[in-house]
């Protein structure tokens, strides 16, 4: 979503049994490719994972894991990207999206509009994301 709550692109991917560490890390990935890809120039890029947020946030360590490298590369091109620990309750689209992922076939899925389902969702993320803030 942009600034003013617009749609601009959904997505979602099956990777398969791993930790929720890992799964968070690789919708980061996906979402900075998705917003590189259609042009961002500022991302807000949100997240309820404290662990993955405290990893992308400090310095980078001699031995990561090729996912966060892959991340730290995307974060250093020309764009701006600021990270924001939010809620849990403030990101149940994400985690819908990513639900939605288990029934893909692996290959990044990306959706041009919100189904009706998901767009309750959104109005339910945004108030949350209001109250919180």
């Amino acid at each position: 979503m942009n600034y003013h709550g617009d749609w601009i692109v959904g997505y979602c991917r099956y990777i398969g049994y791993c930790s929720v560490l890992h799964a968070e890390l690789w919708g980061v990935l996906d979402g900075l490719q998705t917003a590189w890809k259609y042009g961002a120039n500022r991302v807000m890029l949100e997240m309820d994972n404290a662990e993955a947020f405290t990893m992308l946030s400090s310095p980078c360590h001699n031995h990561e894991a090729t996912v966060v490298r892959r991340i730290r590369e995307l974060m250093h091109m020309d764009w701006s990207i600021e990270l924001s620990l939010i809620c849990r309750e403030a990101n149940v689209a994400a985690d819908a999206l990513a639900r939605y992922g288990y029934s893909s076939a692996g290959e990044l899925s990306e959706f041009q509009h919100p189904s009706e389902a998901l767009y309750s969702i959104l109005q339910a993320d945004n108030q949350a994301w209001r109250n919180y803030a």
